[in-house]
């Protein structure tokens, strides 16, 4: 029996100028943290799995340059590469791990990312949603 975990980042960040007239901005939304934790559920054997596959600070874009956004103008940015971890692999031989599997159920991971955002603006109008 063989189990891989790989973890993907696939966010988006909207901004929204809510001022009369057109501003600059330039901006770097990272993966700063982020940690995995098991759940109730979860199969002893999974515990060598590495739950942290990532680098961190990981930059999921950025827009290095200044950028114009029109009076209530909206920019939508989604990652500039989908970033792929390396996935973690592991191989349960003995009857001991494999009979954790079997059976009905689930298990399940919880996720908490904590991201970053450098967002340099003109005057102050540009607000940020991260989804």
């Amino acid at each position: 029996m063989r189990f891989t975990l790989n973890a993907a980042v696939i966010g988006r960040l909207s901004i929204t100028n809510t001022f009369t007239s057109g501003r600059n901005y330039r901006l770097t939304h990272t993966l700063d943290e982020y940690n995995v934790t098991a759940g109730v559920s979860f199969p002893a054997a999974l515990s060598s799995l590495n739950l942290q596959p990532f680098t961190l600070p990981l930059t999921i874009f950025s827009v290095p340059t200044n950028m114009s956004l029109a009076a209530d103008g909206t920019a939508t940015f989604r990652p500039t590469a989908f970033f792929n971890s390396s996935a973690s692999t592991q191989s349960y031989t003995l009857s001991s791990e494999v009979l954790q599997f079997l059976g009905t159920g689930t298990f399940s991971l919880e996720i908490y990312p904590i991201t970053g955002l450098g967002l340099n603006q003109t005057g102050g109008s540009i607000q940020s949603s991260d989804t």
